[in-house]
């Protein structure tokens, strides 16, 4: 049920717009200075999420989303339905 609901609020696909890239950027900053680095698609998706005012949704608990600056995470439990 919770998967149909996301499904139909799925947002189009975004552009990697200038507001993207200076997010970006600043994330960048931000995990090389912390010592944690990330991938860099992770870093993207955070970049658009946080660029267009959006709440980034997951199955992946393990990357710690919310630990970015100006980045809004829900982490869904697949296997609770």
């Amino acid at each position: 049920m919770l998967l149909d609901c996301l499904r139909a609020r799925v947002s189009p696909v975004e552009d990697y717009t200038t507001d993207v890239a200076v997010i970006h950027a600043r994330l960048l900053a931000h995990v090389r200075r912390a010592g944690k680095p990330r991938g860099a698609h992770d870093l993207i998706i955070a970049a658009t999420a946080a660029a267009t005012a959006r709440t980034l949704v997951t199955f992946d608990g393990k990357a710690a989303f919310d630990d970015l600056p100006g980045v809004h995470a829900l982490y869904v439990n697949p296997a609770a339905g």
